[in-house]
């Protein structure tokens, strides 16, 4: 029923645009409505700010969880009616996904998840299924379990650019020597992207 009325709720916050405060214990709802992110921890504030930005501090809890993700924010550029393809531009280049996200122009948040983005040293089109394939620096890597890596990603090639996560095995990491500061190509699975109409869309 809570997921029934999510789409409900941002609705509302698009039509009227007003201040709203939404108290949740589950990831994904605070992800698909919040700008604005204060994070407690047994009744006290641990953090506060920009939603984007927190969900992928390294020195937060939330990309250690298995279901860590980040959220990027676009406009709409083209659809592909043959496909079904949207493309939304975002900082630090543009990303491609399996929904129709109406008319170009429109803004569009759109989450990630860890898990659904890869990591290469090189990149040539067409050498593989991957539609998005964006240039990103290395800002950390943390260990996940025993066997994986959360590898923390900044877009493009500025300080200010967007932040990304991948999860990816140890053994990928010390396949391709990862290590902080080096730069890659983030390889994002367009069947694992969603996009939601942002507030500037009302």
């Amino acid at each position: 029923s809570r997921m029934e009325i999510l789409p409900y709720l941002q609705r509302l916050h698009l039509d009227l645009k007003v201040p709203i405060v939404y108290v949740s214990h589950d990831l994904q709802e605070v992800e698909q409505l919040a700008d604005w992110m204060i994070l407690l921890e047994k009744g006290h504030v641990i953090a506060q700010g920009c939603i984007s930005g927190l969900l992928a501090n390294p020195q937060l809890p939330l990309a250690r969880l298995p279901e860590a993700a980040v959220i990027l924010e676009g406009s709409m550029q083209d659809f592909d009616s043959k496909y079904c393809l949207s493309k939304i531009g975002v900082n630090g280049g543009s990303l491609t996904l399996s929904q129709n996200l109406g008319v170009v122009g429109s803004r569009h948040r759109l989450r990630i998840l860890a898990r659904e983005v890869g990591i290469a040293r090189s990149w040539r089109d067409g050498d593989a299924s991957f539609l998005n394939v964006l240039t990103a620096v290395i800002v950390d890597i943390q260990p996940f379990g025993q066997q994986q890596a959360t590898v923390f990603l900044r877009l493009g090639n500025q300080a200010n650019g967007d932040a990304l996560l991948a999860r990816i095995t140890k053994k990928s990491c010390d396949v391709l020597q990862l290590k902080k500061g080096d730069e890659v190509k983030a390889l994002i699975k367009s069947v694992g992207l969603v996009g939601v109409p942002t507030v500037d869309q009302a």
